[in-house]
């Protein structure tokens, strides 16, 4: 795998053409969170060097590279500036398909959390998701939008059958797995024990605490969000990427103390941030994934805020190689190497990724080095 840099000095004339184009573009600027100012904001404004990227690489092989592109954002995408940013975002796909094709026109009604869309021999579908329905205890609604530029496919692979031809599940299904079952680095009481400090119903000392523990169901508050505290019970609110940046900025926890035997001296509740390796864990990384050398709390809060949750896109990531017979990709904006994760375990091989920012360029190249991407 080769690692690129700033994606607006790459050319998709210059890359190794691949089965698959994944980016998740920078979702600053459609955030509900953020400022709105939509794919005309600085960083999601990179979007449409995913879409030149991917229009060089065809015109390259005569439209054989890429087959399918993968593209991850936040539901703002469906209101920001009125609906009209992701009808730009369906109207670049569908001429990349279709050099002619004509926008698409907002809903009267807004748009679905789920939709197909024919675009001449291709297709194009979306959907959203919503990580607490696929094995991790944190709530984390994303938009999944496939295209297959050269056939079909995109609502068979984006979509499951309830069993009916014709008939696809909509977007957001709750999901029976648990959080000890989905393989992807999550075991047992979903998070265990950090070194940190401990709580023992007085003050802190030098020693240990324990992280949050779904057997006693710990309340997860965000005072940055709410200005105070609201509780989520056992359902963490959004991982955010500036956890970790002072004042209000840290996700706390009230944890219940019992159940630990030797290592609790009071049963009293104590309150604590989440450790960045809980923050992992809640995204659905391996232990540690963010923890290379010199790293930051900051740096990692940041790095994992701004990542995926994994399990909903291992699943699809499997549904590619399965039904798309995808054997290689190119990631954008790849951040700490989510999707390159997510498809290795799915079989096929991410030959090249493109990410800006140094700390996760470090831990990409980290666990490149390892061989696990």
């Amino acid at each position: 795998m080769i690692q690129y840099g700033d994606i607006t000095k790459l050319s998709g004339y210059e890359l190794e053409p691949v089965n698959l184009i994944v980016g998740g573009s920078p979702c600053q600027d459609l955030s509900v969170a953020g400022k709105r100012a939509g794919l005309d904001g600085a960083r999601s404004g990179l979007f449409l060097e995913m879409i030149r990227i991917i229009r060089e690489m065809r015109e390259k092989t005569n439209g054989v590279y890429p087959r399918f592109t993968l593209w991850e954002n936040v539901p703002g995408a469906f209101s920001s500036n009125g609906g009209t940013d992701f009808s730009v975002v369906l109207g670049e796909f569908a001429r990349l398909i279709e050099p002619n094709a004509p926008d698409v026109p907002v809903p009267q009604t807004g748009w679905s959390k789920a939709g197909v869309l024919l675009v001449g021999d291709g297709q194009i579908a979306w959907r959203t998701h919503d990580a607490q329905y696929w094995g991790v205890p944190q709530r984390r609604r994303r938009i999944a939008l496939v295209a297959d530029l050269r056939g079909q496919s995109a609502a068979e692979i984006l979509f499951e059958r309830k069993g009916m031809s014709g008939d696809f599940e909509p977007g957001e299904t709750q999901r029976k797995d648990s959080a000890e079952s989905t393989g992807t680095g999550i075991q047992g009481n979903a998070i265990d024990r950090a070194d940190n400090a401990r709580c023992n119903g007085k003050g802190w000392t030098e020693d240990m605490s324990f992280t949050l523990n779904t057997i006693d169901r710990p309340a997860v508050y965000d005072p940055s969000v709410h200005h105070g505290c609201k509780e989520f019970e056992d359902v963490s609110e959004i991982i955010r990427s500036r956890y970790g940046t002072g004042g209000n900025n840290q996700p706390l926890v009230v944890a219940t103390m019992q159940g630990f035997g030797d290592y609790v001296e009071s049963t009293n509740n104590c309150v604590r941030r989440l450790t960045p390796m809980e923050c992992e864990r809640l995204q659905g990384y391996p232990d540690g994934w963010t923890d290379i050398q010199g790293a930051s709390d900051s740096a990692r809060y940041k790095a994992i805020g701004n990542s995926i949750a994994l399990p909903f896109w291992e699943f699809l990531a499997h549904r590619f190689v399965e039904m798309g017979e995808v054997k290689t990709i190119g990631s954008l904006f790849d951040g700490i190497g989510g999707f390159p994760l997510c498809f290795k375990r799915a079989g096929a091989e991410t030959k090249w990724t493109s990410e800006i920012e140094p700390f996760c360029e470090k831990v990409v190249k980290y666990h490149m080095d390892r061989g696990n991407l």
